[in-house]
């Protein structure tokens, strides 16, 4: 018996069985979101890996000059995970200049070391003279801090130019060198046909392109 005005819900196996398909979508669809992300990040961070340390070679603190690390914990604090590199003048050249107007100068009897650490779950990168001097830093921000120029210049170029890439902007690397008042923000896109071909796009604050590796 059912009263008058009340609408009788049904309660048949086709409904049920919707109702969890629906559901189980759902949350297929949030762990393949987050899997995604993951893989861009670490894509990303492989990337910066692959430019920065590449043609350095691995040490440990005991190697590593005392004003270096003296530098790095008056700098960064809150340091972690630290991994110490002996870099040559031509592997730092190469990792770390964006454009010739740098100037940065790696002249080839100076001893470059590059650390890298984290601080807040966020990749950072530092390359010192052998005196503890800090020439350059390349660390990972959120969205939220990318120019508006950056980010305007990142929608362009995926409409446009980079439309088979997934341009990855939720953490970009920015990189600063010291004493020259340079800032350049590194955006990484993977290739959507494939998933693995990956182009580093660098850009100035007013959003244009430096280089492309």
């Amino acid at each position: 018996m059912f009263l008058p005005g009340i609408k009788r819900v049904s309660n048949s196996p086709i409904n049920t069985q919707s109702f969890i398909h629906s559901k189980k979508t759902k949350i297929m669809k949030k762990y393949l979101l987050i899997a995604t992300a993951f893989l861009l990040s670490t894509a990303v961070n492989a990337q910066q890996d692959e430019m920065v340390i590449k043609g350095s070679k691995h040490t440990d603190m005991q190697h590593t000059p005392q004003q270096i690390i003296d530098s790095l914990h008056k700098r960064f604090p809150d340091a972690k995970s630290i991994d110490y590199y002996e870099t040559p003048a031509t592997a730092a050249k190469n990792g770390w200049t964006v454009s010739q107007e740098d100037d940065l100068d790696f002249g080839n009897e100076i001893e470059y070391y590059t650390i890298k650490f984290k601080r807040s779950d966020f990749q950072y990168y530092a390359l010192f003279k052998a005196d503890g001097t800090l020439v350059s830093s390349k660390y990972e921000e959120p969205e939220a801090n990318l120019p508006d120029a950056v980010t305007t210049a990142i929608k362009t170029l995926g409409a446009t130019d980079y439309q088979d890439y997934k341009l990855y902007s939720k953490k970009y690397f920015k990189t600063v060198h010291q004493g020259k008042m340079k800032e350049y923000y590194e955006i990484t896109g993977i290739k959507k046909s494939d998933n693995k071909t990956k182009k580093m796009i660098t850009m100035d604050p007013t959003g244009k392109v430096l280089k492309v590796d």
